[in-house]
């Protein structure tokens, strides 16, 4: 299946990386889309943030009800095509 990683890296190496507190963290082999991870996240008004997310796109015009899944595979050749991830992959290019 598309979409999945590790994530392996120590405490140590998170925390000299990004300068954050992340908590307990452990080895994860196989993680799958829609799980909580680890996350770092910004905003032009505050500092980085170390916290959990599930990870995946929900488009912001999306009807979604939570049995449904968010989506979290794009072609790069039709990413800019596609209304599913075009406004989401111009904000994160800026």
């Amino acid at each position: 299946m598309c979409g999945r990683f590790t994530l392996n890296a120590d405490k140590q190496a998170l925390t000299q990386q990004f300068g954050l507190d992340f908590g307990e963290v452990l080895p994860r082999y196989n993680l799958a889309p829609t799980e909580r991870i680890h996350f770092v996240f910004s905003n032009a008004s505050e500092a980085r943030q170390a916290g959990f997310a599930r990870w995946g796109l929900v488009p912001h015009w999306s009807k979604m009800g939570k049995a449904d899944k968010p989506l979290f595979n794009a072609r790069s050749e039709t990413v800019l095509e596609k209304p599913t991830f075009k406004s989401a992959f111009v904000r994160a290019a800026a």
